[in-house]
């Protein structure tokens, strides 16, 4: 799933309880309810050893992720409850963020870990799996709103 539809449900769920331990418990588990749904990334396919992680990935990945908080700034960070909007999308993206480290840095202890995550993934497919997350990403932002 791509950071954004993780952010957008976080932040989501950190508006709507206004706590730091709901939220945060809430968006961590949000993260690993997602990605049992049918969907599509470039990690997906990289954790599937479909092709080789290139400079081009990264650029993409950390696009997405910079650019998803951005918006949530940009769109939130006057409402008086932003820090836990903000905690909330940080919690959701985290499970990804730990993976990022675990293959970079190749750290033996998070190998259960990337394991555990890549065999929770749903199915890829690039079209429902695109319009899925577009809808997540949409009432999701409709839901932080109102």
């Amino acid at each position: 799933m791509i950071a954004a539809s993780h952010i957008a449900v976080g932040a989501a769920i950190g508006a709507k309880t206004n706590s730091f331990f709901w939220g945060g418990l809430l968006s961590l588990i949000s993260h690993f309810i997602l990605d049992r749904f049918p969907h599509f990334d470039i990690g997906f396919s990289i954790k599937r050893n479909k092709f080789k992680l290139k400079p081009i990935h990264m650029i993409v990945g950390l696009f997405d992720f910079f650019t998803s908080f951005f918006v949530i700034f940009i769109l939130f960070g006057k409402f008086s409850n932003f820090h836990f909007i903000f905690f909330g999308a940080a919690m959701a993206i985290l499970p990804d963020i730990i993976d990022v480290t675990r293959y970079f840095f190749k750290l033996p202890f998070l190998y259960w870990y990337f394991n555990l995550h890549n065999r929770i993934q749903g199915s890829e497919d690039k079209i429902s799996g695109t319009i899925f997350q577009i809808l997540i990403i949409v009432l999701s932002l409709f839901i932080t709103f109102y």
